[in-house]
Protein backbone atom coordinates (compact mmCIF):
# COMPACT_ATOMS: atom_id res chain seq x y z
CA UNK A 1 0.00 0.00 0.00
CA UNK A 2 2.82 2.34 0.93
CA UNK A 3 4.60 1.61 -2.39
CA UNK A 4 1.39 2.38 -4.32
CA UNK A 5 0.96 5.64 -2.43
CA UNK A 6 4.55 6.66 -3.20
CA UNK A 7 4.03 5.90 -6.90
CA UNK A 8 0.84 7.96 -7.01
CA UNK A 9 2.60 10.80 -5.20
CA UNK A 10 5.48 10.73 -7.70
CA UNK A 11 3.03 10.69 -10.65
CA UNK A 12 1.11 13.65 -9.18
CA UNK A 13 4.36 15.53 -8.52
CA UNK A 14 5.54 14.85 -12.08
CA UNK A 15 2.17 16.05 -13.44
CA UNK A 16 2.32 19.26 -11.37
CA UNK A 17 5.88 19.93 -12.50
CA UNK A 18 4.82 19.37 -16.09
CA UNK A 19 1.91 21.84 -15.72
CA UNK A 20 4.17 24.43 -14.06
CA UNK A 21 6.81 24.04 -16.77
CA UNK A 22 4.24 24.27 -19.55
CA UNK A 23 2.69 27.39 -18.02
CA UNK A 24 6.13 28.98 -17.61
CA UNK A 25 6.99 28.15 -21.22
CA UNK A 26 3.63 29.44 -22.44
CA UNK A 27 4.03 32.70 -20.48
CA UNK A 28 7.55 33.27 -21.83
CA UNK A 29 6.34 32.53 -25.36
CA UNK A 30 3.49 35.04 -25.00
CA UNK A 31 5.84 37.67 -23.56
CA UNK A 32 8.24 37.22 -26.46
CA UNK A 33 5.34 37.43 -28.91
CA UNK A 34 4.03 40.62 -27.25
CA UNK A 35 7.52 42.16 -27.26
CA UNK A 36 7.93 41.34 -30.95
CA UNK A 37 4.47 42.78 -31.73
CA UNK A 38 5.31 46.06 -29.98
CA UNK A 39 8.65 46.20 -31.77
CA UNK A 40 6.93 45.83 -35.13
CA UNK A 41 4.32 48.42 -34.17
CA UNK A 42 7.04 50.84 -33.09
CA UNK A 43 8.71 50.36 -36.46
CA UNK A 44 5.36 51.01 -38.14
CA UNK A 45 5.09 54.37 -36.34
CA UNK A 46 8.65 55.24 -37.33
CA UNK A 47 7.90 54.28 -40.94
CA UNK A 48 4.71 56.34 -40.95
CA UNK A 49 6.37 59.46 -39.57
CA UNK A 50 9.21 59.03 -42.06
CA UNK A 51 6.82 58.68 -45.01
CA UNK A 52 4.76 61.68 -43.95
CA UNK A 53 7.96 63.66 -43.59
CA UNK A 54 8.38 67.09 -42.02
CA UNK A 55 7.82 70.65 -43.17
CA UNK A 56 8.36 74.22 -42.09
CA UNK A 57 5.36 75.90 -40.51
CA UNK A 58 4.84 79.36 -42.06
CA UNK A 59 5.56 81.96 -39.39
CA UNK A 60 3.09 84.36 -41.02
CA UNK A 61 0.23 81.86 -40.98
CA UNK A 62 -3.23 83.34 -40.43
CA UNK A 63 -4.72 82.17 -37.14
CA UNK A 64 -7.74 82.91 -34.98
CA UNK A 65 -7.73 82.11 -31.25
CA UNK A 66 -10.68 80.53 -29.42
CA UNK A 67 -12.20 83.98 -28.92
CA UNK A 68 -12.18 84.62 -32.67
CA UNK A 69 -9.34 87.17 -32.42
CA UNK A 70 -6.37 87.28 -34.80
CA UNK A 71 -3.31 85.52 -33.43
CA UNK A 72 0.18 84.49 -34.54
CA UNK A 73 2.37 81.39 -34.58
CA UNK A 74 4.74 83.12 -32.18
CA UNK A 75 1.96 83.57 -29.63
CA UNK A 76 0.70 80.03 -30.22
CA UNK A 77 4.10 78.45 -29.49
CA UNK A 78 5.00 80.76 -26.61
CA UNK A 79 8.71 80.04 -27.18
CA UNK A 80 8.40 76.27 -26.62
CA UNK A 81 7.85 73.14 -28.69
CA UNK A 82 4.29 71.83 -28.58
CA UNK A 83 2.29 68.76 -29.52
CA UNK A 84 -0.43 69.68 -32.02
CA UNK A 85 -3.67 67.83 -32.65
CA UNK A 86 -5.09 68.75 -36.04
CA UNK A 87 -8.75 68.06 -36.90
CA UNK A 88 -11.72 69.62 -38.65
CA UNK A 89 -15.44 69.65 -37.86
CA UNK A 90 -15.94 67.16 -40.70
CA UNK A 91 -13.49 64.51 -39.49
CA UNK A 92 -13.58 65.10 -35.70
CA UNK A 93 -15.83 62.09 -35.03
CA UNK A 94 -13.10 59.83 -36.41
CA UNK A 95 -10.90 60.55 -33.39
CA UNK A 96 -13.27 60.38 -30.42
CA UNK A 97 -13.55 56.74 -29.34
CA UNK A 98 -9.97 55.85 -28.40
CA UNK A 99 -7.75 58.82 -29.25
CA UNK A 100 -9.17 61.49 -26.94
CA UNK A 101 -8.98 59.47 -23.69
CA UNK A 102 -5.34 58.69 -24.49
CA UNK A 103 -4.68 62.37 -25.25
CA UNK A 104 -6.24 63.35 -21.92
CA UNK A 105 -3.93 60.92 -20.13
CA UNK A 106 -0.90 62.30 -21.97
CA UNK A 107 -1.88 65.86 -21.10
CA UNK A 108 -1.62 65.02 -17.41
CA UNK A 109 1.94 63.79 -18.02
CA UNK A 110 3.34 66.58 -20.20
CA UNK A 111 1.01 69.40 -19.12
CA UNK A 112 -2.14 70.82 -20.72
CA UNK A 113 -0.20 73.89 -21.87
CA UNK A 114 2.06 71.70 -24.07
CA UNK A 115 -0.86 70.57 -26.26
CA UNK A 116 -2.51 72.75 -28.90
CA UNK A 117 -5.62 72.02 -30.97
CA UNK A 118 -5.52 73.20 -34.57
CA UNK A 119 -8.94 73.24 -36.18
CA UNK A 120 -10.82 74.23 -39.30
CA UNK A 121 -14.60 74.51 -39.17
CA UNK A 122 -17.40 75.80 -41.33
CA UNK A 123 -18.68 77.75 -38.33
CA UNK A 124 -16.42 79.28 -35.68
CA UNK A 125 -18.41 77.75 -32.81
CA UNK A 126 -18.13 74.15 -34.11
CA UNK A 127 -14.67 73.64 -32.59
CA UNK A 128 -15.80 75.04 -29.24
CA UNK A 129 -18.81 72.71 -29.16
CA UNK A 130 -16.62 69.71 -30.00
CA UNK A 131 -14.07 70.62 -27.29
CA UNK A 132 -16.73 71.21 -24.63
CA UNK A 133 -18.59 68.01 -25.51
CA UNK A 134 -15.39 65.95 -25.20
CA UNK A 135 -13.99 67.80 -22.18
CA UNK A 136 -10.90 69.01 -24.08
CA UNK A 137 -9.49 71.99 -22.22
CA UNK A 138 -6.53 72.81 -24.46
CA UNK A 139 -5.78 76.05 -26.30
CA UNK A 140 -7.15 75.86 -29.83
CA UNK A 141 -6.74 77.94 -32.95
CA UNK A 142 -8.70 78.15 -36.20
CA UNK A 143 -6.68 77.85 -39.38
CA UNK A 144 -7.35 77.70 -43.12
CA UNK A 145 -6.85 74.22 -44.61
CA UNK A 146 -4.86 75.53 -47.57
CA UNK A 147 -2.01 76.59 -45.25
CA UNK A 148 -1.14 73.10 -44.03
CA UNK A 149 0.60 69.92 -45.21
CA UNK A 150 -1.17 69.13 -48.50
CA UNK A 151 -0.35 65.40 -48.64
CA UNK A 152 -1.70 64.85 -45.12
CA UNK A 153 -4.68 67.19 -45.40
CA UNK A 154 -5.96 65.42 -48.51
CA UNK A 155 -6.40 62.23 -46.45
CA UNK A 156 -9.09 64.04 -44.44
CA UNK A 157 -8.11 62.41 -41.14
CA UNK A 158 -7.18 63.88 -37.74
CA UNK A 159 -3.44 63.78 -37.07
CA UNK A 160 -0.74 64.78 -34.60
CA UNK A 161 2.60 66.50 -35.02
CA UNK A 162 5.26 68.22 -32.94
CA UNK A 163 6.35 71.72 -33.81
CA UNK A 164 9.58 73.03 -32.33
CA UNK A 165 10.27 76.66 -31.48
CA UNK A 166 11.88 77.16 -34.91
CA UNK A 167 8.53 76.34 -36.60
CA UNK A 168 9.81 72.97 -37.83
CA UNK A 169 7.11 70.29 -37.93
CA UNK A 170 8.16 66.70 -37.22
CA UNK A 171 6.80 63.34 -36.04
CA UNK A 172 3.52 63.46 -37.93
CA UNK A 173 1.21 60.65 -36.92
CA UNK A 174 -2.27 59.61 -38.07
CA UNK A 175 -4.10 57.60 -35.38
CA UNK A 176 -6.07 54.50 -36.28
CA UNK A 177 -9.33 54.14 -34.35
CA UNK A 178 -9.21 50.37 -34.83
CA UNK A 179 -5.69 50.10 -33.46
CA UNK A 180 -5.41 52.26 -30.35
CA UNK A 181 -2.11 50.62 -29.35
CA UNK A 182 -0.40 52.59 -32.14
CA UNK A 183 -1.55 55.86 -30.58
CA UNK A 184 -0.39 54.65 -27.16
CA UNK A 185 3.07 53.94 -28.55
CA UNK A 186 3.21 57.28 -30.35
CA UNK A 187 2.26 59.13 -27.16
CA UNK A 188 4.91 57.15 -25.32
CA UNK A 189 7.50 58.45 -27.78
CA UNK A 190 6.12 61.98 -27.38
CA UNK A 191 6.42 61.70 -23.59
CA UNK A 192 10.02 60.48 -23.91
CA UNK A 193 10.87 63.35 -26.25
CA UNK A 194 9.35 65.98 -23.97
CA UNK A 195 11.06 64.49 -20.91
CA UNK A 196 14.51 64.27 -22.51
CA UNK A 197 14.39 67.78 -23.92
CA UNK A 198 13.18 69.18 -20.60
CA UNK A 199 10.03 70.54 -22.20
CA UNK A 200 7.98 69.43 -19.21
CA UNK A 201 8.30 72.29 -16.76
CA UNK A 202 7.02 71.55 -13.27
CA UNK A 203 6.33 74.54 -11.09
CA UNK A 204 3.16 73.47 -9.37
CA UNK A 205 3.03 69.75 -8.59
CA UNK A 206 -0.09 68.02 -7.32
CA UNK A 207 -0.06 64.88 -5.16
CA UNK A 208 -3.04 63.65 -7.17
CA UNK A 209 -4.67 65.04 -10.31
CA UNK A 210 -7.49 62.45 -10.47
CA UNK A 211 -9.70 61.52 -7.51
CA UNK A 212 -12.37 58.82 -7.70
CA UNK A 213 -15.11 59.36 -5.10
CA UNK A 214 -16.65 55.96 -5.80
CA UNK A 215 -20.33 55.60 -4.91
CA UNK A 216 -21.84 58.69 -3.26
CA UNK A 217 -25.36 59.64 -2.19
CA UNK A 218 -27.59 61.98 -4.15
CA UNK A 219 -28.47 65.33 -2.54
CA UNK A 220 -25.28 65.59 -0.49
CA UNK A 221 -22.22 67.82 -0.85
CA UNK A 222 -18.75 66.33 -0.90
CA UNK A 223 -15.46 68.09 -0.17
CA UNK A 224 -12.23 67.06 -1.91
CA UNK A 225 -8.72 68.43 -1.25
CA UNK A 226 -6.14 68.57 -4.03
CA UNK A 227 -2.77 69.14 -2.33
CA UNK A 228 0.04 70.74 -4.30
CA UNK A 229 3.63 71.87 -3.81
CA UNK A 230 5.56 74.86 -5.13
CA UNK A 231 8.59 73.44 -6.94
CA UNK A 232 9.80 76.83 -8.13
CA UNK A 233 12.39 79.04 -6.49
CA UNK A 234 9.98 81.99 -6.71
CA UNK A 235 6.65 82.34 -4.89
CA UNK A 236 3.75 80.50 -6.55
CA UNK A 237 0.51 82.35 -7.22
CA UNK A 238 -2.68 80.55 -8.23
CA UNK A 239 -4.52 83.10 -10.33
CA UNK A 240 -7.74 81.22 -10.99
CA UNK A 241 -9.46 77.85 -10.64
CA UNK A 242 -12.20 77.11 -13.16
CA UNK A 243 -14.69 74.25 -12.86
CA UNK A 244 -16.59 72.55 -15.68
CA UNK A 245 -20.05 73.16 -14.20
CA UNK A 246 -21.96 74.98 -11.45
CA UNK A 247 -22.27 71.84 -9.31
CA UNK A 248 -18.54 72.02 -8.59
CA UNK A 249 -17.07 74.94 -6.62
CA UNK A 250 -13.39 75.51 -5.85
CA UNK A 251 -11.62 77.56 -3.19
CA UNK A 252 -7.94 78.23 -2.47
CA UNK A 253 -5.56 80.48 -0.59
CA UNK A 254 -4.81 83.42 -2.87
CA UNK A 255 -1.63 84.42 -1.03
CA UNK A 256 1.75 83.68 -2.73
CA UNK A 257 3.12 80.28 -1.72
CA UNK A 258 6.81 80.17 -0.86
CA UNK A 259 9.26 77.72 -2.50
CA UNK A 260 8.86 74.06 -1.38
CA UNK A 261 5.71 74.94 0.60
CA UNK A 262 2.44 73.03 0.23
CA UNK A 263 -1.15 74.14 -0.02
CA UNK A 264 -4.45 72.80 -1.31
CA UNK A 265 -7.35 73.53 -3.59
CA UNK A 266 -10.63 72.67 -1.90
CA UNK A 267 -13.30 71.41 -4.29
CA UNK A 268 -16.92 70.98 -3.27
CA UNK A 269 -19.16 68.77 -5.38
CA UNK A 270 -22.95 68.88 -5.08
CA UNK A 271 -24.41 65.50 -6.07
CA UNK A 272 -27.55 66.77 -7.78
CA UNK A 273 -28.16 64.03 -10.36
CA UNK A 274 -27.94 60.25 -10.34
CA UNK A 275 -25.45 58.42 -12.52
CA UNK A 276 -21.77 58.49 -13.41
CA UNK A 277 -20.01 61.84 -13.49
CA UNK A 278 -16.62 63.33 -14.38
CA UNK A 279 -15.86 66.95 -13.52
CA UNK A 280 -12.82 68.95 -14.57
CA UNK A 281 -11.04 71.66 -12.59
CA UNK A 282 -8.51 73.88 -14.39
CA UNK A 283 -5.82 75.50 -12.26
CA UNK A 284 -4.12 78.59 -13.70
CA UNK A 285 -0.96 79.92 -12.04
CA UNK A 286 2.36 81.65 -12.65
CA UNK A 287 4.17 78.27 -12.68
CA UNK A 288 5.99 76.84 -15.68
CA UNK A 289 3.11 74.42 -16.17
CA UNK A 290 0.72 77.35 -15.89
CA UNK A 291 -2.38 75.30 -16.72
CA UNK A 292 -3.06 72.05 -14.86
CA UNK A 293 -6.24 70.00 -15.18
CA UNK A 294 -7.67 68.09 -12.21
CA UNK A 295 -10.50 65.58 -12.30
CA UNK A 296 -13.07 64.19 -9.86
CA UNK A 297 -15.32 61.30 -10.80
CA UNK A 298 -17.69 58.77 -9.31
CA UNK A 299 -21.28 57.58 -9.41
CA UNK A 300 -24.26 59.15 -7.63
CA UNK A 301 -26.66 56.55 -6.24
Amino acid sequence: MKILFNKLFLILLFFLCFLFGYKLYSTNFKLKAEKEKYRLLSEKIIDQTAILGSFDFPSDMKLLDEDGQKSSVLKMLDGKAKLFFRFTDLNSNKCVKSTLPLLKKLSKQIGVNNIVLLTSSSQSYEAQIFCQKNDMHYPFFEIEKSQLHVQVEILDKPYFFIMNKDYKVQSLFIPDENFAVLTTLYFSKVLTLFSKSELIIHGIKFDLTDIDLGEIKMGKKYSIDFWFKNEMKDPLVVYDVKTSCGCTVAGWDKKPLEASAKSKIKVEYNAEQKGYFTKSIRVISNAGNKLVELTIKGVVK
